[in-house]
Parts: structure tokens; C-alpha cells; sequence
């Protein structure tokens, strides 16, 4: 923008081309779109969580304003001369009445405290999944003792000590990397090293086509038998973007089983069925 508030379009297209008309230095429109609106969303998020840890500074404040008005109400009675054992016997039996009632609450707060800021597994904005399920979990708000999670807009309040007791709690949007699989059962008797060797061969050549969305990191399992006489073929290999991008990890998984699956077909492995014709009549 310039003085006036206004886009200045000359300064925009040199961004987009700096170096003139080399077209392998040219920004894409999208590119822009895509770095603009994660700029947004951060900036959204930061808000978020300068007001969540505002919040949850306020709750910790009052909670040391009080024991520091207790000190001090402690010190008034020695100033003004009460008796110091017998105000210290007060003080003492106040401080173990409030640890019945309210001690839980506090060892609570203090590991949820120390669970949010110590080992701070999520931010406001952060994608998660929480415990063994595949339900995709967007944190919402964060406070002391709740956090606020969303699910295609159906929002769920959890309790952090919860939230601290399920494993695996997984961050996908501080995960760079995300590993999927693809599985194909075939005749055992197609199943060779030779064969195993064919398709680590034509997928490492599928893989290395396509350097932005496969890692060349794979492999092919061939260890696990299925009933009758079949090998289950398993290729597992890894993409360099967070599973938060759900749309391009399906169809990058799509491909990598499409081309697992014509390797398979061109090296002749095959399934095939018996037809159990026993109790039938001619």
C-alpha cells in the first residue's frame, strides 16, 4: 500500500517479477494468495492467543494478589500487637482449611499451567488429532483448566487434564511430514524377491517424478499372509506437508496406489478366487 492507503500496483508487479521477465523467478498469483491468507490466519491466531494468555495471567494474578493480601493481613495483626502465636495458629488453620477445599483445584491449575506454557503441545489455530481416532480437531480457545476444540463447526469444550491423561495427542500443523499406506493382496506364489525388487524399482522412479509431494523414503512389505494363500503387498511411503493439507495428501495417496497398483499388474501378479462348488447340482 502506499501514503494514500491505496495499492501500489508498479511495486506490486516488481514483486511478483523482480528479476523482469526470467520466468523461473516469477511468483505466481497463487503463491501470493496462499502466503497472504497463512499471513492472516497466523495473525488471527495470534490474537486469539494473547487474549487466551491474557486470560489465564489474570486468573494466576488474583490468585498471588491473594496470598500476598494474606501475608500482609498476617503481618497487620503482629504490627498491632495481637498475640503472634495465637494469630499465627489462625493464620496456619485458615491456610490448611483452604488446602481441603481447594487443593485439588490448585494442583490442578498448576499442572495445566505447566502442561499449556511448559510443555506447550498446541496453539490457538492448530490442528490436532486427540487420542486414537481420525477426528481432526482445530483448537479454538485456550484456557487454565478448558480448551475449546472444533470439529467442522461442532465445538467441544475438553478439560486439559483430559487432554493431558490421552495419548497420542498429534499436531499436524507443527508436523512437516505425514507417512500413509497402501495395501494390495495378491497370489502367494507371484510373491518373489525378484518381484519385490520390480516395484521398489518403478515406484522409486514414480517417487523421484514427483519431488514436491513424495519423499524418496518407501518401502514394500511383503510379511503379512491373508487366507487362502494370498500375501498382503504393503507400500508405505512419507509426503513433505503436514496432513493438514487433507485434499492433496488423498489425492497424492491416490496416485502412489495407482501406480503401486500397475506395477503390480505389470510385473503379472494376480488374485484370484476359488469357486467352492461343493452342495451344488449339476
Amino acid at each position: 500500500l502506499n501514503s494514500h492507503g491505496s495499492l501500489d500496483v508498479p511495486k506490486c508487479m516488481e514483486f511478483l517479477n523482480p528479476a523482469g521477465d526470467e520466468a523461473d523467478t516469477f511468483i505466481s498469483l497463487d503463491t501470493l494468495e496462499e502466503s497472504i491468507y497463512a499471513a492472516f490466519r497466523d495473525r488471527t491466531n495470534l490474537i486469539y492467543a494473547l487474549r487466551d494468555n491474557a486470560s489465564v495471567t489474570a486468573q494466576i494474578k488474583s490468585w498471588i494478589w491473594a496470598g500476598i493480601m494474606g501475608f500482609f493481613s498476617l503481618l497487620a495483626l503482629f504490627i498491632l500487637g495481637v498475640n503472634g502465636a495465637d494469630s499465627w495458629v489462625a493464620f496456619t488453620s485458615v491456610i490448611l482449611g483452604f488446602s481441603f477445599v481447594f487443593g485439588g483445584a490448585v494442583t490442578t491449575a498448576f499442572d495445566n499451567f505447566i502442561f499449556l506454557y511448559g510443555t506447550h503441545p498446541y496453539d490457538v489455530g492448530d490442528d490436532i488429532f486427540l487420542g486414537d481416532t481420525d477426528t481432526l480437531y482445530h483448537v479454538k480457545m485456550l484456557s487454565l483448566n478448558t480448551t475449546v476444540l472444533e470439529n467442522f463447526g461442532a465445538q467441544r469444550v475438553v478439560q486439559n487434564k483430559v487432554i493431558r491423561g490421552t495419548e497420542p495427542l498429534v499436531n499436524l500443523t507443527r508436523s512437516k511430514v505425514h507417512w500413509s499406506s497402501c495395501i494390495y493382496i495378491v497370489d502367494a506364489d507371484f510373491v518373489t524377491e525378484e518381484l519385490i525388487e520390480s516395484l521398489v524399482a518403478d515406484l522409486a522412479k514414480f517417487f523421484e517424478k514427483h519431488p514436491d509431494t513424495y519423499l524418496e523414503s518407501f518401502r514394500v512389505d511383503s510379511y503379512e499372509f491373508a487366507p487362502p494363500r494370498k500375501i498382503k503387498l504393503k507400500l508405505v511411503f512419507a509426503m513433505p506437508f503436514s496432513l493438514v493439507n487433507w485434499g492433496r495428501s488423498r489425492i497424492a495417496r491416490s496416485k502412489a496406489a495407482i501406480a503401486f497398483a500397475q506395477s503390480l499388474a505389470r510385473h503379472g501378479a494376480t488374485y484370484t478366487t476359488v469357486l467352492d462348488t461343493t452342495g451344488l447340482q449339476s
